[in-house]
């Protein structure tokens, strides 16, 4: 639940702030890209863990990591050059927020149940980091 709280504070931090330095939308952004990563991540890894034997697959997931974490860099520089144009500002942060959610399925449910102590750990460590970001 870290990651999703870092997601829901990076949003709420870029919506209610007036002054939109460099730093605060890069913060929320990664705060924002890596929260979700985290949060559906770990909803991936403890469906696996458990052993349910339900998942859901995203359609052409092994095409899917790479675009969207370019479209990622490209939001990060886009957001970073228009700091004041709000309706972009919020069109890039859903995005981040939406394609954050399915790299972390998609990452984490790629993963083999046999490595998946491995990913939590690093999942865990991301949610501290995407927190205080």
């Amino acid at each position: 639940m870290v990651g999703l709280a870092a997601v829901v504070t990076s949003l709420g931090s870029f919506w209610s702030s007036v002054d939109h330095s460099t730093l605060h939308l890069i913060a929320a952004y990664i705060g924002t890209v890596i929260g979700g990563i985290t949060f559906t991540g770990s909803i991936a890894a403890f469906i696996k863990l458990s052993g349910i034997k339900w998942t859901i697959e995203l359609p052409m997931k092994r095409y899917l990591n790479k675009p969207l974490s370019l479209l990622n860099v490209i939001g990060l520089i886009s957001l970073v050059q228009n700091p004041q144009n709000a309706a972009l500002g919020t069109a890039i942060m859903l995005y981040a927020t939406a394609s954050s959610f399915s790299l972390g399925w998609n990452i984490t449910n790629s993963i083999g149940a046999a490595d998946m102590p491995v990913a939590i750990t690093v999942l865990n460590s991301y949610s501290g980091w995407a927190l205080c970001a």
